[in-house]
This record gives structure tokens, sequence and C-alpha cells, in this order.
């Protein structure tokens, strides 16, 4: 299993490893390990340039479904989950409140050490969808849109923050489906 350390030394060494670089129109500053973006006066970080997850596939519907609605679900295995979802949940969390979309945070199953509502992708609807991160049985990372589920498979731990990083860079059109 890899660390943080090794996401940050992945990041460092993207194809765009200079401290400022542009993206669809956008200034990127690379400092600290971090990727940041102004956004209408609004700051917005990120662990990968867009250019290390634009790759990662997307329906066009995912952003559409996230977009309107006011809340979502994000949900995960508590006993099989990946190693950076709290990381994942609280920075998608934070970005949606940014734009006007409630957040409630969730588990798939009960479990001792999440005091959180039990939601998956049954529970998910059109006004309330749900995004499920879980890790892949088949080796890949990508985002697949499952009626009113989002499901946010990451073939290892530290591509359950790319997935984050291109969920956010999706919904702030930044990345062009």
């Amino acid at each position: 299993s890899r660390g943080l350390g090794d996401v940050y030394k992945r990041q460092m060494w993207s194809r765009s490893s200079q401290p400022t670089t542009r993206y669809n129109g956008y200034v990127f500053t690379s400092k600290d390990n971090m990727w940041f973006v102004k956004i209408n006066n609004k700051e917005f970080s990120f662990n990968f340039h867009p250019s290390d997850v634009d790759n990662i596939t997307m329906n066009p519907a995912i952003k559409e479904k996230l977009l309107n609605t006011l809340m979502i679900y994000i949900t995960f295995d508590p006993d099989n989950h990946p190693k950076y979802i709290d990381l994942a949940r609280f920075s998608l969390s934070k970005a949606f409140q940014e734009k006007g979309i409630y957040v409630e945070n969730c588990i798939t199953k009960e479990n001792k050490d999440y005091f959180l509502p039990v939601v998956d992708c049954k529970n998910a609807t059109k006004h309330v969808p749900v995004i499920k991160f879980e890790l892949s049985e088949n080796n890949e990372t990508n985002l697949i849109l499952d009626g009113n589920c989002i499901i946010a498979k990451a073939k290892d731990d530290t591509d359950i923050i790319k997935l984050k990083d291109r969920l956010l860079y999706s919904i702030l059109n930044i990345v062009k489906e």
C-alpha cells in the first residue's frame, strides 16, 4: 500500500512540474506539493494537476447530476475502504458546500468505528444522488454512473485522491468531459 508521501512524489513528477501552469484557461500554482487555482475569488486546492487526472473516464451525466441537486450522499464500505477515503470525502464536502450543495457522509454498513448513517446505491434518487467510493476489483480507476449512484472505483489508495480531484475539476468546469 502506498503512503500519502507517494501521492506527493507522484504529483511532483507529474506532467506539469512547473510552479505555475495553465490548463483550459485556468492558472494553477504549485505550492507545498499541492495545486491551487482561484475561481471567482475563491481558492481551491488539489493533490493532482488536472493533466494528471483528465484521462480518468467519467460519464458527462455525472457532472449534470451533481450540479443539479441540493444534497449528495458520499459513502464507502467501512470494513474495506481506501486509505485516503477521509481526505477524499472531506475535500469533496467542502467543494460541494461552496456550490451550495449539502453533503451527508455515510457508510454502506454499520461499523463500530464510524458513527455515520448507512447509505448505499439503493438509496440514491434523482434528487439526492450517492457517490460511492470503493476499491476496484479489476485494477481500473474510473467513475461510473449506475442510475442515480456515482461509483468511484479506484485501483489503489492513491487513485482515490485522483478520483476526488477528477470530480472536483469536473464540477468546477476545469476538466471538460
